[in-house]
């Protein structure tokens, strides 16, 4: 994954790599929402913040639908 960044910064990765980066960050985001919406009334958790920022779903879901047509 190193190299793989490394390349993004430079603007040298293929579409294919970026495809499949972006189908794996897609399965992170959902995984994660699902966790934060499971917990977000837990008392436990009351001190820790769950920024709207976090939940990509949506947005990967609209940039999957450009990428893989």
């Amino acid at each position: 994954m190193p190299e793989f960044m490394r390349n993004f910064q430079r603007g040298q990765v293929t579409r294919r790599g970026f495809k499949l980066v972006m189908g794996s960050l897609y399965h992170v985001y959902v995984a994660l929402e699902e966790e934060m919406d499971h917990n977000k009334d837990n008392p436990v958790f009351v001190p820790v913040c769950f920024p709207e920022e976090l939940h990509r779903r949506t947005a990967l879901e609209q940039d999957m639908a450009f990428w893989y047509q």
